[in-house]
């Protein structure tokens, strides 16, 4: 009796067999609305079943002041494909694995393809509605030498003196990355101008989007939906010496390897967050490659081992000559607040080169043994009430010295040495406004630096001479 009770109920679970799956080898649809099949009920019921060869074809025309909305539900073979193919004709891949998976196309008209090349089993439906072209005002943003980044965009016009570059990094909840389709990017000062892409596939690419005038023009097509996607827009003049440009986008990972190709001229990688990230690893091709890093379009060193933390929200990674593998992770690396000998790094605050009074920077690095430390403060940030703390300490953690720094006592802006186990900085604002703290540090053995490195000449002054140079 329980058999007899429990098979039609799990049966009303399983997908619609279709024993005739039919479905056009071409055809033109004019509707405002359209369900495939048309039998379907495709708001509760999972997507109907086929096992047998196909070839399908829909075009669908756009009224002019209109978008419209795909949603495919599919379970597809290896041996077939379902592709969707847009106004200016690029092509993409639904995934193999679809529900109610997102697509967004602007007129004229677009066109779902499916392909199943044997007789294998799969499951296939969707539907599409028109709807009125938003007529949201834009927000007008001006592009100049420092980078802009934008969140929960909706429509914006971009302007710049001579072209706009646009990246975009995935959005911070990975379930919202296909309604990244739902902004459309057109090239000039309004929605009339020739339309570009949607910002799921310039995420994609991972490469950069380029006006070819002034102007871009971001709409979103679901006014008021927020994505937490970040936009990193420039005047294309910043980054034009660049032979590659490219995004790494680690949002939602917590380890990620991105690649770097300067053979053929200078390459830089953006990583684009608003988590703390570390670099874990370098590999690279040439031992006289250098790795520049800018906070926004800021210098902040040379990357020169690891780990190397960045706390800011968009990290530029610039590549000399040859060819790089750096590995990022959004966890705390287990040693990156260890001591040990000939370890070189960075400590730069969030909005470092950037008047903000959330410049904060607690810092230390913890030894078993003596060091000693060789550190140069280039930006100590020391205006109004905002102050600098060094500690150092023993071996047994006793503290062995403390000095503050304020706007009335400034730290050397030569390279000063402390000999001691462990170090601490705390920089703080105390509400006021700076352009932050940048500073490098080299630890070397006991006793190694002596008066004659007291001097402003250090690591990194060559280095950031030359990469600014081909920036700036």
């Amino acid at each position: 009796m329980t058999l007899i009770i429990l098979l039609p109920i799990f049966s009303l679970l399983l997908p619609t067999v279709h024993t005739t799956y039919e479905c056009p080898s071409s055809l033109t649809i004019n509707s405002s609305g359209y369900v495939f099949p048309n039998d379907w009920k495709w708001s509760t019921d999972p997507a109907p079943s086929y096992d047998t060869v196909l070839d399908c074809s829909w075009t669908f025309n756009i009224p002019k002041g209109s978008f419209a909305q795909l949603l495919v539900t599919a379970a597809t073979p290896a041996q077939g494909s379902i592709t969707v193919k847009n106004c200016v004709g690029d092509r993409e891949i639904v995934p193999s694995t679809a529900s109610k998976e997102p697509y967004y196309f602007l007129t004229p008209q677009f066109t779902v393809h499916l392909l199943v090349s044997n007789n294998v089993s799969g499951t296939f439906g969707f539907t599409v509605k028109m709807s009125e072209f938003p007529s949201t005002q834009p927000s007008l943003f001006k592009v100049t030498n420092s980078p802009l980044i934008l969140t929960n965009v909706n429509t914006v016009l971009l302007t710049s003196e001579n072209r706009v570059s646009l990246i975009a990094s995935s959005a911070s909840d990975p379930t919202n990355n296909s309604n990244l389709r739902m902004f459309a990017i057109f090239d000039g000062s309004d929605t009339t101008a020739p339309f570009m892409a949607n910002m799921r596939q310039i995420v994609s690419s991972r490469n950069q989007l380029i006006s070819s005038g002034q102007n871009l023009t971001i709409v979103n097509l679901v006014p008021g939906t927020t994505i937490g996607n970040l936009i990193v827009v420039q005047d294309f003049s910043n980054v034009q010496h660049f032979n590659q440009y490219k995004l790494a986008d680690c949002s939602n990972k917590e380890m990620c390897s991105i690649g770097l190709d300067a053979r053929d001229g200078m390459a830089a990688v953006v990583s684009v967050s608003l988590e703390d990230r570390y670099i874990s690893n370098i590999e690279l091709t040439s031992v006289v490659a250098t790795l520049g890093v800018y906070y926004g379009a800021n210098y902040t060193g040379a990357l020169e081992d690891v780990p190397q933390k960045f706390n800011n929200h968009m990290t530029t990674i610039a590549l000399n000559q040859g060819s790089a593998l750096l590995e990022y992770t959004t966890q705390k690396v287990a040693n990156w607040n260890k001591s040990y000998l000939n370890r070189k790094g960075f400590f730069a605050s969030q909005n470092f080169g950037i008047p903000s009074s959330n410049q904060d920077v607690s810092e230390m690095l913890n030894g078993k043994e003596e060091f000693s430390y060789g550190i140069q403060i280039y930006d100590n940030g020391l205006i109004g009430n905002a102050t600098l703390q060094i500690y150092t300490y023993d071996t047994a953690g006793r503290t062995i010295s403390s000095q503050l720094y304020n706007a009335n006592i400034l730290p050397s802006v030569n390279k000063m040495t402390f000999q001691c186990a462990s170090i601490s900085f705390d920089y703080m604002t105390n509400g006021e406004i700076t352009t932050g703290f940048n500073m490098n540090f080299e630890i070397q053995k006991n006793n190694f630096f002596d008066s004659s490195a007291n001097s402003q000449v250090t690591f990194f002054t060559v280095l950031s001479s030359i990469v600014l140079m081909f920036i700036f």
